[in-house]
């Protein structure tokens, strides 16, 4: 990325389900997932209605995608960032007011 914000060495990445907001750790982008559309939009009406997500890695240089978290809606719904932060990664939510924060073994 440019200074003035423009980018150099466009490339295309592999393709994943849903995502969200992206981050960067390394040479690795940090992506959200939301897996079920139609569950998602539940979970926009009503907070309550559970929202498949996960966290992936995916490294810039070979594509190769690692799944750090997945969950079918019942701890965590709707992820919207992953953020990977001294070992640790944090996970925010669309609507839910809380971060989850998940330890890294890799």
């Amino acid at each position: 990325i440019n200074s003035d914000g423009t980018f150099t060495d466009k490339k295309e990445m592999p393709c994943l389900k849903g995502n969200d907001n992206i981050t960067f750790v390394d040479n690795k982008l940090v992506t959200t997932s939301h897996l079920d559309f139609l569950k998602f939009i539940k979970h926009v009406k009503d907070e309550n209605k559970p929202s498949p997500c996960s966290v992936y890695t995916v490294d810039l240089q070979t594509g190769a995608i690692d799944t750090l978290y997945t969950d079918g809606g019942t701890v965590l719904s709707a992820a919207s960032t992953g953020l990977i932060y001294k070992g640790n990664l944090y996970v925010a939510q669309v609507f839910n007011p809380f971060i989850l924060e998940i330890p890294l073994t890799r």
